[in-house]
């Protein structure tokens, strides 16, 4: 499948490869993308390609590792790399850019591995030309290696680079590439999968027109790569402790929202439950933590809730993991019953999404009344909530909108809904506007801004025609952000490119 999308990844990454030294690390979820921008970088940097597999020992993998920098590097056919001093002595003698993937798998085969590289880094790494970067997926040992203090290679990283699953907007050009270009159709399909570019590479060499296929071909079937794609992904992030991890996100899949809840139904101590919550949200990308975008000390509130934000993990939990009976005994008939009564509501979810990243390109295109700074979900604990609700301080206003997946929609009836919403709602603004995003609609109601599918292709369609080429994107903020100040400069690529 070609490459889509990652401008602000891939330009970031090709400037950072040019700075010599360097050594970064790429990480993020099973199968989001990390080995394809690498090579993508690769295919222009001339780099050197080295992947951990964990089935070799330490001295078959440093055997074909030696082989590789032996051909790549023209070393004299005496050089050997039999220990990790001899790997690391050879790529920090050469101003050549080397991608070590899968690198936490060394803390498994040979710990002193990354201990050598700590050694070589602080001792030759400095004054060399090297450029080294490390990818991975494990996330207990990313954080043994990188993140936690007192780890190997602890701030030792210039950059992290976090890739994170793709938006709608990058999932419908994949989509369109392959036939499907009913925008309808193309949420229902995002619902199901999400974001993760490898579950749509499955699909590249069948013909798929509707979401009921691609369901059968990568849920319902005896030959699925995906039937253990949630339990693989927990594995593979977090190794031995996977099952902790798989008892929280059960808990939180049925509903359970608040840190209490999830860990009274996990076994989890509530006392302990927090790093699980962090490493699913914050490193894994498949639950959120949301506050009412009104609230001012957000780290105080107490309406705080935990929400699958994955659509594949939200699609197995509600129809697979729900229905493992059935399931395990192949009775793919009655699933695919079941999943088609109530799929429409389902997606509903999802389109909440979609609705958000629209009017966020809106909001940038200076097409809403104001120009907005923040946008969030609002509710209250009496059940009462608004799907999206965006504020700006100069001007002091607010937006409230609400997101209907549905083809009729009565528009004064949601009209109405929103104006005694709008007195629940504490935003403090002077100024209110009022919105409407829906599959389609009856007839328009005067007083809101309505939007239906055809407005969201459109928009999202032209904004992917005018994205500024990688070198323009990335030469508008290489001028003012120097990148020994990585930290800076990664938060001002994505403020430029993703925020409001």
């Amino acid at each position: 499948m070609k490459f889509y999308d990652r401008e602000a990844e891939l330009a970031a990454l090709r400037s950072a490869v040019t700075k010599r030294p360097i050594l970064g690390l790429v990480r993020g979820r099973r199968r989001v993308g990390k080995t394809s921008l690498i090579l993508e970088v690769l295919k222009e940097k001339s780099g050197i390609y080295l992947y951990v597999d964990n089935k070799k020992n330490e001295k078959a993998l440093l055997s074909e590792f030696g082989e590789i920098l032996t051909k790549e590097l023209a070393l004299p056919s005496y050089a050997k790399v039999e220990k990790w001093e001899d790997l690391y002595e050879i790529i920090f003698s050469h101003d050549k850019l080397v991608v070590i993937d899968e690198f936490q798998r060394i803390l498994d085969i040979s710990p002193s591995g990354i201990n050598q590289l700590q050694n070589y880094w602080d001792r030759k790494g400095q004054n060399s030309k090297a450029a080294v970067i490390l990818s991975g997926s494990n996330v207990g040992m990313i954080k043994k290696i990188f993140l936690a203090e007192g780890a190997p290679l602890f701030k030792r990283a210039l950059f992290d680079l976090h890739l994170k699953p793709l938006k709608f907007s990058n999932v419908r050009e994949i989509l369109n590439d392959m036939g499907i270009a009913d925008i309808a159709e193309q949420i229902r399909v995002y619902a199901v999968l999400g974001g993760v570019p490898f579950y749509y590479s499955l699909l590249q060499h069948g013909k798929f027109n509707s979401w009921k296929e691609i369901v059968n071909e990568v849920m319902l079937s005896d030959l699925t790569p995906l039937k253990t794609e949630v339990r693989d992904t927990l594995v593979e992030s977090f190794g031995k402790d996977h099952a902790s991890y798989y008892a929280v996100i059960s808990a939180i899949a049925l509903g359970k929202s608040k840190k209490k809840e999830i860990a009274d139904f996990s076994g989890v101590k509530e006392t302990s439950i927090s790093p699980y919550l962090y490493d699913l949200g914050e490193l894994v990308d498949v639950i959120e933590y949301a506050v009412p975008v009104t609230e001012k000390k957000t780290w105080k509130s107490k309406q705080g809730q935990f929400t699958l934000s994955d659509n594949f993990f939200r699609f197995w939990f509600k129809y697979i993991f729900k229905n493992s009976s059935y399931y395990e005994e192949k009775n793919y008939e009655y699933l695919q019953e079941l999943i088609s009564k109530d799929f429409e509501s389902f997606v509903g979810r999802a389109f909440e999404g979609v609705a958000r990243e629209f009017i966020v390109e809106l909001n940038k295109s200076g097409k809403l009344p104001v120009k907005f700074s923040k946008v969030g979900k609002w509710w209250n604990r009496k059940g009462d909530e608004v799907d999206v609700v965006l504020l700006s301080e100069d001007p002091s206003a607010a937006m409230l909108i609400e997101c209907k997946w549905g083809k009729d929609v009565d528009s004064n009836k949601v009209m109405s809904s929103l104006v005694e919403k709008e007195k629940l709602v504490r935003h403090g603004k002077k100024q209110v506007y009022y919105g409407i995003i829906a599959g389609g609609f009856k007839s328009k109601a005067e007083g809101a801004m309505c939007f239906d599918l055809q407005d969201i292709d459109k928009t999202l369609t032209a904004n992917s025609k005018q994205r500024p080429k990688l070198t323009e994107f990335f030469d508008s903020i290489e001028t003012d952000i120097p990148l020994d100040n990585y930290t800076a400069f990664k938060r001002e690529v994505y403020k430029r490119k993703y925020d409001l």
